[in-house]
């Protein structure tokens, strides 16, 4: 979290977006990282001990392998289909993965009979 500290500074002084972005990444990485840090330490109470721990080791292992697949897959898809050129309005192959992600959310619906 203090990396972005300089280039929140740099984008107000010089105002370059690319200072903005930069430290938009970083904060979105950064923010993630502090909740896993904390529950590394509130582990040592004995009340919620037991509860951090299974959450912890949730986070890091299954979520984390779920993680990998799931941007191999989209991946592997948006390439697919950038080859193919199916989508015939989309320009760019950020434009097709994110194509592909909002495709899945409307497939995969729970309010679906």
């Amino acid at each position: 979290m203090l990396l972005a500290v300089p280039f929140r500074i740099l984008y107000l002084v010089t105002k370059n977006v690319t200072f903005g972005y930069v430290e938009d990444g970083l904060v979105s990485l950064g923010v993630p990282g502090t909740f896993l840090y904390f529950l590394f330490f509130g582990r040592i109470y004995a009340l919620t001990g037991a509860f951090i721990v299974m959450i912890f080791e949730m986070i890091t292992g299954d979520i984390a392998t779920f993680g990998v697949i799931y941007v191999i897959v989209i991946t592997a898809f948006g390439q697919g289909i950038a080859k193919k050129k199916l989508f015939f309005c989309l320009s760019g192959k950020n434009e097709i993965v994110m194509a592909l992600g909002i495709l899945k959310i409307i497939l995969f619906r729970d309010d679906q009979p």
